[in-house]
């Protein structure tokens, strides 16, 4: 595997070439305790992926606990095929992250962060 190949995950290729006994060690060093998979639905079109996680936090001494969600997109060019078209490049591009914002909402997001090189 080249640097310019594609890949899943981080995570999956440090399943692939670390021990398990060693790789526990490793999330642990990265994610700190092992974090609950949540059992989410994927998208109705099958555009993209979504996957959650629950972790918890220690109590706070002077309000009850709250449940937050935090959503985050990363995006990629929505149109299949890449042209030097600027705003059809750009209209893909909103049309597929208003798809994922609206996923977040339909799923109880309540912060919701989108890509560093997003403008709006």
């Amino acid at each position: 595997m080249s640097a310019d190949e594609p890949f899943e995950s981080v995570e999956t290729i440090l399943q692939k070439y670390i021990p398990e006994d060693e790789l526990k060690l490793v999330n642990a060093v990265l994610y700190g305790e092992p974090l609950k998979k949540l059992d989410l639905p994927n998208s109705k079109s099958n555009e993209f992926d979504v996957v959650g996680y629950k972790f918890g936090a220690k109590p706070e001494s002077s309000r009850p606990p709250r449940l937050v969600r935090v959503g985050i997109i990363q995006n990629h060019i929505g149109n299949s095929t890449v042209s030097c078209n600027v705003p059809q490049e750009r209209s893909a591009t909103y049309d597929r992250v208003e798809k994922l914002i609206n996923a977040a909402g339909e799923s109880g997001v309540n912060v919701l962060c989108l890509q560093e090189a997003w403008r709006k």
